[in-house]
């Protein structure tokens, strides 16, 4: 998935998986094949995004398992929320380097 977002849509590639514009190069470079290897050979190296924010993550799970439109749609707003915290985070750290 963010392969493909990467190929289509770098510019929302960082804020959707959270790369950074030069893994997104590195990653629009690979052919199926070759990701497919380093998936392979690297998934050690994965980690799960806001693997600090299990609230996130448990009530995921739990909306997914059958839960109302009502979980679903407060388990995207945390996610949003999310999002717009490291997009808030990243502009202020850049910010601050200027």
């Amino acid at each position: 998935m963010a392969w493909l977002s990467v190929q289509h849509a770098r510019e929302c590639a960082g804020l959707l998986f959270g790369m950074s514009s030069q893994v997104a190069d590195l990653l629009a470079e690979l052919s199926p094949r070759q990701l497919s290897r380093v998936a392979e050979s690297s998934s050690h190296e994965l980690r799960i995004r806001w693997q600090s924010t299990p609230t996130f993550w448990r009530k995921l799970l739990i909306a997914g398992q059958g839960g109302s439109a009502t979980e679903l749609s407060e388990v995207r707003l945390l996610g949003l929320q999310l999002l717009g915290g490291e997009l808030l985070a990243s502009r202020c750290a850049s910010t601050w380097r200027e």
